[in-house]
C-alpha cells in the first residue's frame, strides 16, 4: 500500500513536492484554496492582453527549473542581457559585450559607469561564476555594502545596480544579503530572463499536469495535525504525511509561528500601437530626483504572445508604493513623460494596475531549511530564497526527505 501524503497549497513549491512524491511511489493529494494553480505566480487576460500579477521572469539558468519545466513547451520569449538607462528622455545602454556583442560600444562608452566599474563587471562576473549556490558566509552583508567594497563608484551603483536589482528584489535600498545577489548575478549571466507564450502562469500549469491525481480546489484548511487536515467545511483527511506548502503568512491560521514581512511592488500595464520604445532591453529609470517608477519593460518586445497582433503592451513597476488607484496612475504617468516624453505617452492606454502587498517575503537569510515542525512539514520559497528557484528547490527537498524516510521505514 502507498504512503499517503496531503499537501497543502498548489504553487509551484507544493507542486514541486507532489511531482516528486508522486514519482516515488506516493499517493499524494493536494488542496488549494483557491480555484487555480500557481499561488502568487499569476497571470490575468483582458482583450487579448496578458498581464502577470507583478513584473515575473523566468531565468532559464535556474537548476530546478530545467527539471520541473519544458522549455521548449513554454515557448519562452527573451529579453535582451543587460538594461537601458533612461532620464530626460536620453538613453544609454549597458549590456554583456560578450551575448551582446552589437551594443559593445554603446556599453564601452556609456558615461553612466567608469572605465573601472565596467572592468569591475567583467571580474564580477567570473567571481559569480563560483557561487554556484547561495553563500551563507555573506548573509550578514548587504548588497550595497559588498558593491562598494569590490570598488563600484557610487555612479554604477545607483544608474545601475540599485534599479535593476531593486526590480528582483522589490527593495531600492540593496539590503539584500550579498550572497543571494552573487548567486542571481550568475544566474542573469548564465541565462536569459524570459516569459513563457502563456503568461508566467504557464509554469504552475505545466507541472499541474505532470500530476497523475487531480488537485483539490476550493479547499481551505483551517487545522493540521501531522496526520490530519480539517478544513472550513469541517470535513477531514487522514495521511501518512503533511505537508504546508502556503506562502508565509498563512502559517499562522495554521499553528504555526512566523515572521511575516514581505516586500510590495506596484505594476501597471499600458498598451499602445506605438513600436518606438519596443524594446527587449529592460528600461531604468535613474532620475536622481523624486521618483515614482523604477522600470519599465516592453513585455511584447520579448514575447509577441502578451498581446494582440500590432500592439505593445508596456509593464510599469513602483517598488514598495501602493500606486493602483486612479489618481495614482497620473503620478505614474508623470513619470512615463520624462522618460519617454509627452508626445510618445499620450499613445499610451491605461489598462489595469496591481498592487502586491505580498509580492516576495522580505528576507535577511537563505536556505535555512526548519522545514518539519511538530510532525509537519513545510515548503516555500521563505525557507530558501525568495524566487521560483527557491520555491522549487524548497519543494523538491521536503520530497526527497520524505523519501528517505520511507527507505529507511523499507529497510526495517
Amino acid at each position: 500500500m502507498n504512503l499517503k501524503v496531503g499537501i497543502i497549497g498548489a504553487g509551484l513549491s507544493g507542486l514541486a513536492c507532489a511531482i516528486e512524491l508522486e514519482k516515488n511511489g506516493f499517493d499524494v493529494t493536494v488542496f488549494e484554496q483557491a480555484h487555480e494553480v500557481g499561488g502568487r505566480v499569476k497571470t490575468e487576460i483582458i482583450d487579448g492582453f496578458l498581464l502577470d500579477h507583478g513584473f515575473q521572469v523566468y531565468l532559464t539558468s535556474y537548476e530546478a527549473g530545467k527539471y520541473f519545466f519544458d522549455y521548449e513547451k513554454l515557448h519562452l520569449g527573451a529579453f535582451a542581457p543587460g538594461a537601458c538607462l533612461i532620464k530626460d528622455e536620453q538613453k544609454s545602454i549597458i549590456s554583456d559585450p560578450i551575448r551582446n556583442p552589437i551594443n559593445f560600444f554603446s556599453t564601452l562608452l556609456n558615461n553612466n559607469a567608469t572605465l573601472k566599474d565596467k572592468i569591475l563587471i567583467l571580474k564580477l562576473k567570473r567571481k559569480a561564476s563560483k557561487h554556484k549556490n547561495i553563500d551563507p558566509k555573506l548573509n550578514n552583508q548587504t548588497t550595497f555594502d559588498y558593491l562598494k567594497q569590490f570598488g563600484f563608484s557610487q555612479k554604477i551603483i545607483s544608474n545601475f545596480f540599485s534599479p535593476f536589482f531593486a526590480g528582483v528584489f522589490l527593495e531600492n535600498q540593496l539590503k539584500t544579503p550579498a550572497g543571494y545577489f552573487l548567486y542571481l548575478f550568475d544566474k542573469f549571466n548564465q541565462g536569459l530572463a524570459t516569459l513563457p507564450r502563456a503568461g508566467m502562469q504557464d509554469l504552475a500549469r505545466q507541472m499541474q499536469k505532470k500530476l497523475k491525481k487531480a488537485i483539490l480546489f476550493g479547499h481551505k484548511a483551517i487545522s493540521i495535525t501531522n496526520t490530519e487536515i480539517t478544513f472550513q467545511d469541517f470535513n477531514k483527511y487522514n495521511f501518512d504525511y503533511v505537508v504546508v506548502a502556503t506562502d508565509i503568512s498563512s502559517l499562522p491560521k495554521l499553528g504555526f509561528s512566523a515572521k511575516d514581512k514581505w516586500n510590495s511592488v506596484t505594476t501597471s500595464y499600458f498598451k499602445t500601437q506605438s513600436k518606438t520604445f519596443a524594446s527587449k532591453f529592460l528600461y531604468l529609470n535613474i532620475e536622481n530626483k523624486k521618483k515614482y517608477v523604477n522600470h519599465v519593460a516592453c513585455l511584447t518586445a520579448a514575447q509577441p504572445a502578451y498581446g494582440p497582433k500590432d500592439w505593445q503592451l508596456f509593464s510599469v513597476n513602483c517598488i514598495g508604493l501602493d500606486l493602483s488607484s486612479a489618481s495614482d496612475t497620473a503620478v505614474v504617468v508623470d513619470d512615463l513623460k520624462k522618460m519617454f516624453g509627452s508626445e510618445e505617452i499620450l499613445k499610451w492606454e491605461f489598462i489595469k494596475s496591481f498592487y502586491i502587498k505580498k509580492a516576495l517575503p522580505s528576507q535577511t537569510h537563505f536556505g535555512n531549511g526548519g522545514e518539519f515542525i511538530n510532525g509537519v512539514y513545510r515548503c516555500g520559497d521563505y525557507l530558501e530564497s525568495s524566487s521560483i528557484q527557491g520555491a522549487l528547490t524548497s519543494g523538491s527537498k521536503v520530497a526527497q526527505h520524505i523519501v528517505s524516510l520511507k527507505k529507511i521505514i523499507s529497510l526495517h
